[in-house]
């Protein structure tokens, strides 16, 4: 459990998260779902250089994270997982 919660980075709910998640996306998310894509477009940028990794089981907000560029897994994602 130490070793997942030191892979976890906390983003502040901030007007950078606010404005991501307000803007337009390819498919209607809910609002909570729109906050989860727009934190991790803040986080995308490689760490230690490993890429973030942008794991669901919604197809919707797979859809959305894909159109932003993000590496999707999980149901409804390109790869299958």
């Amino acid at each position: 459990m130490i070793e997942l919660l030191a892979m976890t980075d906390l983003v502040p709910l901030d007007a950078t998260v606010i404005d991501g998640a307000k803007a337009s996306f390819a498919v209607n998310l809910r609002a909570i779902d729109a906050i989860h894509v727009a934190t991790a477009e803040r986080l995308a940028t490689p760490a230690d250089g490993q890429p973030l990794e942008f794991w669901t089981h919604d197809e919707r907000q797979a859809t959305a994270a894909l159109s932003r560029g993000l590496a999707v897994y999980g149901v409804g994602a390109a790869d299958g997982r």
